[in-house]
């Protein structure tokens, strides 16, 4: 819990810096478009965690699978990895099928959308707004750096 606090003080920080930055530069137009993008981000972020939390929660844990050997060695193991590609790919489809981060994708699109249409779309506060999330994990990484065993 302590950890999610300070992730959230990270994001927070890097937020308010970014958005004094870009109300600065760009003025409120340029906040807006900072905005916009950060929100939609924030919830395609949220909806691809929680999608591949449920992929990864639903996987068994302990696998006892034993892998068969023919005298054929490597023609054995290049079909396990290839039926293992076909498996991965099956098992993890309800995570990017998962309706959450399909909607918030769509409302990601639109928001840019209707920045375009309108004439409001400043790309760099846009950019800078998308980028909030990555820098604030880069921080954390680097600086609050731990062992999560």
């Amino acid at each position: 819990m302590r950890t999610v606090i300070e992730i959230a003080k990270v994001l927070a920080a890097v937020f308010v810096v970014l958005a004094v930055v870009v109300g600065i530069f760009w003025g409120a137009n340029g906040f807006l478009n900072f905005f916009a993008s950060f929100v939609g981000f924030l919830l395609v972020a949220t909806a691809s965690f929680l999608g591949y939390k449920k992929v990864v929660s639903s996987a068994p844990q302990n696998r006892t699978d034993g892998e068969s050997m023919d005298a054929d060695g490597e023609d054995e193991e290049e079909d396990q990895k290839q039926e293992s590609k076909f498996s991965v790919f099956l098992k993890t489809y309800k995570g990017w099928l998962f309706p959450f981060r399909l909607l918030s994708y769509v409302l990601f699109v639109i928001i840019f959308l209707y920045l375009s249409n309108n004439g409001i779309l400043d790309v760099v506060p846009f950019l800078i707004g998308v980028a909030v999330l990555p820098v604030s994990a880069m921080i954390f990484t680097l600086f609050f750096r731990r062992n999560f065993a």
